[in-house]
């Protein structure tokens, strides 16, 4: 299972700050919650991994945009099981900030519209 956003333009930009909440109640071990970034339709690279965290926790990440990219994707993905059932992974406040030469900095206040999580 997987939630994946717009291509989000990210063309003369240095470096992107993304941060969300994260509930990533899996079994230990076995099931994972994923964050992933694809640049211009390449291979999607893993940013963070979780499990076993049965919490809300703020989480932040700061990636270089490769030279000449020119759109961003973020993916968050579900790898589970059926052994055992846990909530699985629960993602909220979303946002991404970028600056570079051009632009200065914006901010992306809505990635992902309401409902998205049905």
């Amino acid at each position: 299972i997987s939630l994946t956003s717009p291509p989000i333009n990210v063309a003369n930009i240095g470096s992107v700050d993304i941060s969300y909440m994260s509930f990533c109640d899996t079994e230990e071990g076995y099931d994972y919650g994923f964050f992933e970034v694809q640049f211009d339709n390449g291979s999607w690279q893993e940013v963070k991994r979780c499990d076993n965290q049965a919490h809300w926790l703020a989480e932040s990440h700061q990636l270089d945009v490769p030279a000449n990219s020119n759109e961003l994707k973020l993916r968050f993905r579900l790898q589970t099981d059926v052994n055992v059932t846990r909530d699985g992974l629960s993602i909220d406040d979303v946002n991404v900030q970028a600056s570079g030469a051009v632009c200065g900095s914006f901010d992306f206040d809505l990635i992902f519209e309401d409902g998205s999580e049905d």
